[in-house]
């Protein structure tokens, strides 16, 4: 058994409940593995934690509409200091999709995200770390 390291990021702390309660649903049916949950409230912290605390999460789901940077600048900022977590983008706009997988985006999904909608990616990028 190993731990996956899940990190949350959004600027909505309802989106940010529901994304969490959708993970610990997901886990109690299909779990094998210990997953560490951390939440983000905006762009920079995640940034600052990857980058100064050395957070390596394995698996990030993340907005792309957010104050300071967007999620997909975020991605080309971890993408340029080498980080391969899986990114999944959860946002309500079908605008980035292109520019997601520019940066390496292992899916996107537009809101409001459901179980039958994520468990299915989560179990996917869960196999594949």
């Amino acid at each position: 058994m190993c731990c996956i390291q899940i990190a949350l990021c959004d600027d909505e702390t309802e989106e940010l409940d529901k994304v969490e309660e959708i993970l610990r649903a997901w886990h109690r049916q299909h779990g094998r593995n210990e997953i560490v949950l951390r939440r983000f409230e905006d762009s920079v912290e995640l940034l600052y934690t990857i980058g100064e605390e050395s957070y390596s999460p394995d698996l990030i789901l993340m907005d792309i509409y957010m104050p300071h940077n967007s999620g997909i600048e975020t991605a080309r900022r971890l993408r340029k200091q080498g980080n391969t977590s899986r990114i999944i983008f959860l946002t309500s706009s079908k605008d980035y999709a292109l520019e997601a997988f520019e940066v390496n985006a292992f899916q996107y999904l537009l809101k409001p995200v459901s179980e039958h909608r994520l468990f299915p990616v989560i179990e996917k990028a869960c196999h594949d770390i």
